[in-house]
């Protein structure tokens, strides 16, 4: 599949689109998708060699931590942030999970603290993200605390916290936290 990505690339830069950013992103999506990631950020270098400042909108960092390469991933992250690159929940999410991959928990909190200034800080699925990265990353006390600075749960990051306090103790605050889901309505946790 990486040719017919190629194909509607070659097509593509003889085309007067060949400067819009949403193909650009499709583009970069499409040999993502194919599995090209080389050719997904050779596209992306070109384009941020060519002084563009892109935004990405659903591009995950080139499935890069998908594939368990969460070195990469990171690197990438840094890379795209210090380009400029407007970042979104797909980047935010893909690089939480690379943290959770690596145990570096480091690096997870740098990349909180961007969240934290962005359109994303208030996000359900974010702040889930969150809980699922300091927990794989053994910090219950930072899954916590972003559990209960959420505006708004639902049962995906009950479950993290659950599922936090299942794996890294202590066990009854897992049975609590369920408790607590129990009776609260299905959309608030």
């Amino acid at each position: 599949m990486p040719s017919d990505a190629r194909r509607v690339h070659a097509r593509f830069i003889k085309t007067q689109f060949s400067s819009e950013v949403f193909v650009h992103n499709r583009l970069i999506d499409a040999y993502d998708k194919c599995g090209s990631f080389d050719d997904a950020r050779k596209v992306f270098e070109f384009w941020v060699d060519a002084g563009a400042r892109p935004v990405l909108v659903e591009v995950d960092g080139f499935g890069l931590a998908q594939q368990g390469r969460y070195e990469q991933a990171l690197e990438w992250f840094v890379n795209m942030h210090g380009e400029g690159v407007v970042l979104n929940e797909y980047t935010f999410g893909s690089r939480l999970s690379a943290c959770a991959g690596l145990r570096e928990v480091k690096m997870g909190v740098q990349i909180h603290g961007v969240i934290a200034k962005s359109c994303c800080a208030s996000d359900v699925y974010m702040g889930s993200a969150l809980i699922d990265m300091y927990s794989k990353c053994w910090n219950v006390a930072c899954t916590q605390r972003v559990f209960d600075c959420m505006s708004v749960r639902n049962i995906v990051s009950g479950n993290s916290l659950i599922t936090c306090y299942e794996q890294n103790g202590p066990a009854r605050e897992a049975v609590q936290v369920f408790l607590r889901m129990m009776d609260i309505p299905r959309q608030q946790v």
